[in-house]
């Protein structure tokens, strides 16, 4: 599969995660734009697809149509569960989400890591910038739900933390 339709693939996943009704990109040359619910009157096409509009090249369709459909996750569950100890880390700004601060090296915390407030989870690389995202909680990291050097938009489930029965 080409990197670009990887990238559509990812941002469609990171999409159907979300509330968002709708959301555009353009980069170099290309366009993409996502959204819920019934079509545009000039469109053709289901609730729910997602049509993305490529450069045409020799042999390839001048459109990918990939099927967008909502996805259970860790995070939608545990967001509707009742339980107060479980909270979501999320995204607060758009860019790339990576567990370590460097290729190679150590992620700043794995499944089963005791972590406490102020702690490192994250970065987000935004505008080649690093963003660190910390921890609001103290507790214990029971899902690790950010693909590494996968695209977040703001409101991504990152993890999912039990915090301290005693905070």
């Amino acid at each position: 599969m080409s990197q670009r339709l990887e990238d559509i693939r990812k941002l469609a996943e990171v999409f159907s995660k979300t509330n968002l009704a709708e959301m555009e990109m353009e980069a170099q040359g290309f366009s993409l734009k996502l959204k819920r619910g019934a079509p545009d009157a000039g469109t053709t096409g289901q609730p729910g697809v997602m049509t993305s509009a490529l450069p045409a090249a020799a042999g390839s369709p001048e459109a990918v149509v990939a099927s967008v459909a909502p996805v259970a996750s860790a995070a939608s569950a545990a967001s509707t569960r009742r339980d107060a100890s479980v909270k979501i880390v999320r995204s607060g700004m758009n860019g790339n989400f990576f567990r370590a601060s460097a290729p190679g090296e150590a992620p700043f915390v794995q499944t089963g890591d005791r972590i406490d407030v102020g702690q490192k989870l994250c970065v987000i690389e935004a505008m080649k910038m690093l963003n660190e995202v910390d921890s609001d909680w103290s507790g214990t990291v029971k899902e690790i739900l950010g693909e590494d050097g996968s695209v977040v938009i703001v409101g991504t489930p990152l993890f999912v933390i039990e915090v301290n029965s005693d905070v």
